[in-house]
């Protein structure tokens, strides 16, 4: 006896057998973040901008940024709570995204410790001196 499959179930694989094989796969919604949160996400190539997750979106989060610019949906992997680093979690070689200028973050790692001022070595190979801890996030 010879059992057919229904449209909805033969819809499904082709949909899982496609994404296969392009490689595409659902991305789940950062952990801890929740829509209204502050968030500092990938904006562009190396740029890290503040914002306010909106709401979840197929990548991620639908972020709103700070500078006005439209909302845009952003992957999970690429959204971070907005965490502003505290003296005690700060020390040399922790990972934070640090202020380069205006309100662009930038990926990097603290070098030294002068008091309250923290030196960044960026992963694109510049340094900056002289940052305070509100110029800096955790990652």
């Amino acid at each position: 006896m010879k059992k057919s499959m229904s449209k909805k179930a033969i819809l499904g694989l082709v949909v899982g057998m496609l994404f296969v094989v392009t490689g595409c796969k659902s991305t789940p919604a950062p952990v801890g973040i929740q829509p209204g949160d502050k968030v500092v996400a990938l904006w562009s190539g190396s740029s890290w901008y503040e914002g306010i997750a909106e709401a979840t979106c197929d990548k991620g989060f639908s972020v709103k940024w700070n500078d006005g610019t439209p909302a845009s949906c952003v992957v999970a992997e690429k959204v971070l709570a907005n965490k502003e680093a505290k003296k005690e979690e700060v020390k040399v070689g922790t990972p934070v995204f640090a202020k380069w200028s205006g309100v662009a973050f930038y990926d990097g790692k603290i070098s030294a410790v002068n008091g309250d001022k923290y030196s960044v070595d960026f992963t694109d190979g510049t340094k900056k001196a002289d940052l305070t801890l509100s110029e800096l996030r955790l990652k």
